[in-house]
């Protein structure tokens, strides 16, 4: 799987008549230390089928495999997180220049500004989250088991 950052292997199950995917209680980031505390090690971790691009002969039984790519995390935290702190920057900036054209403290405008940039940044950022989500690119496969 060249390519992919993270996968955890799951096997198909009804749950309340619809089927889903259960992951095992096990995941590649087991080495990191995260000691069980993370939602994908978590033995309930499921997702439904429908939300899944698997064949429409998927049934309950099957193992899938679902991977994601570590350059669309690595664009999704660049908005998320870059987005917000480019406005702080910029608006502690430009606070900062407004203060001193204003004769007041530049220290208080920068962050006051900066912080309004920020939340303003943050809010857009958020209202954005469904059109965010599609750049994580989730690769679900059938895993083989007649090899």
């Amino acid at each position: 799987m060249a390519g992919q950052w993270l996968s955890r292997r799951g096997r198909v199950v009804e749950s309340d008549g619809a089927p889903v995917v259960r992951f095992t209680p096990e995941c590649g980031l087991s080495r990191t230390g995260c000691a069980g505390h993370c939602g994908w090690r978590r033995p309930t971790a499921q997702i439904p089928v429908a939300w899944l691009n698997l064949p429409g002969d998927t049934s309950a039984g099957d193992r899938v495999v679902l991977s994601v790519a570590a350059g669309s995390l690595t664009r999704l935290a660049g908005w998320v997180f870059g987005v917000p702190l480019a406005a702080l920057l910029a608006g502690a900036w430009l606070g900062e220049l407004l203060a001193v054209r204003l004769a007041l403290p530049p220290d208080p405008g920068g962050g006051i500004v900066g912080l309004a940039f920020l939340l303003a940044a943050s809010g857009l950022v958020a209202r954005q989250g469904v059109t965010l989500g599609r750049m994580v690119k989730l690769t679900a496969r059938l895993e083989r088991t007649d090899l």
